[in-house]
């Protein structure tokens, strides 16, 4: 079985995500994982998407067991096959390109070696803003994948398909 973690940023995509994560789980037959930026869950409580989508959802940087040996961003690295920001915020795209690990979901995809993807979700006017398209480009020639978006004049806002993103989800999954 695929393992994917997904990670949810508070972009205001979010809503339309969490249903689709019941499809991808359906249709890619995958174990799923769920890391929550701040942003998202000030959009809306972990436990709600832990509910909706049947996942366990992660959201902080400090494991609650303090005799862990291993860090909770180590352990989620390893554990995933695919890894996928969806959806993707200007901001934690920012934090990804200069590798700001100022939260669980960057220090988790920054220590991941295997296929990373992004899905932004933002407004158009700051998906062509001069600093994003810099962002992606950096990420770009890190070897992360986008969804979409080979065009920087145009942007498929606001929700993509399910089915597209399950392309997008296995075409990852295809690089291991």
């Amino acid at each position: 079985m695929i393992k994917l973690l997904i990670g949810m940023c508070g972009s205001i995509g979010l809503l339309s995500f969490i249903p689709q994560i019941a499809f991808w789980r359906k249709i890619i037959t995958t174990e799923i994982q769920i890391i929550m930026s701040i942003g998202a869950q000030n959009m809306i409580p972990p436990t709600t998407v832990s509910l909706a989508t049947g996942c366990k959802v992660y959201t902080d940087i400090f494991p609650v067991d303090p005799i862990r040996t291993v860090a909770t961003h180590v352990e989620l690295s390893d554990w995933a096959d695919t890894l996928i920001v969806a959806p993707c915020s200007a901001n934690t795209l920012s934090r990804l390109a200069s590798g700001a690990c100022s939260d669980l979901l960057s220090l988790t995809f920054l220590s991941a070696i295997q296929p990373r993807g992004i899905v932004p979700n933002m407004h158009p006017r700051m998906w062509r803003a001069t600093p994003t398209q810099r962002n992606v480009d950096i990420l770009r020639s890190d070897g992360w994948h986008f969804y979409g978006f080979e065009n920087k004049n145009s942007i498929d806002l606001p929700n993509p398909s399910p089915e597209s993103l399950v392309n997008f989800i296995s075409h990852l999954m295809e690089k291991q």
